[in-house]
């Protein structure tokens, strides 16, 4: 995953673990919010910060769930990463980590998206929003997990709402404050 802003660039690739086992005293920077390192079920990823004629290297250690193509926002400097149930905000002028909150909700969290000020996950079994501070604003959940069998797209967010489709065919439209706006129950 790679990106930029007129500030910093970035990029995040998976590292395998057997490189980062044989070789962890090359890397500076290392967060671990789960105590993940050394698990068979951990993922571990480089993210390479390029600023100002300057390269450096963070490695952020998730579980086996973590990264998808909608994982991580770069604002300024600072990068907010969903590690699946943890969100992280790293400062990379110094490559510090802000703050972590684990996510206490069921399931699996796919996608991390900004809406207005806050953050907005898309996960198995919740919709949820989250402030500038990661603390949880709301969440709503459907009669099923949000995946379609039915080739409609699970997870649409639209300029000012939500629409999801559940694994029973069931379809939601919400709204940024989490209230129902319609829905369709199969």
């Amino acid at each position: 995953m790679r990106l930029c802003n007129e500030l910093v660039e970035i990029q995040i690739d998976e590292v395998g673990k057997t490189e980062f086992r044989m070789q962890p005293i090359q890397y500076k920077h290392i967060i671990d919010p789960q105590n993940l390192a050394g698990s068979d079920l951990s993922k571990i990823f480089l993210v390479t910060v390029t600023s100002q004629n300057t390269c450096r290297h963070i490695i952020l250690i998730g579980d086996s769930h973590s990264m998808g193509e909608h994982c991580a926002l770069l604002e300024n400097h600072m990068l907010t990463v969903l590690l699946n149930d943890v969100i992280i905000q790293l400062d990379l002028t110094d490559c510090s980590l802000v703050r972590a909150r684990e996510l206490d909700w069921l399931g699996c969290n796919f996608e991390l998206h900004k809406i207005e000020s806050d953050y907005l996950i898309y996960g198995e079994i919740f919709i949820s929003r989250l402030n500038r501070n990661l603390e949880k604003l709301w969440g709503f959940s459907g009669k099923n997990i949000f995946a379609s069998v039915t080739g409609k797209q699970a997870f649409e967010l639209g300029t000012n709402a939500i629409r999801l489709y559940d694994f029973l065919g069931n379809f939601y439209e919400i709204d940024f404050a989490g209230k129902r706006i319609r829905s369709q129950m199969t």
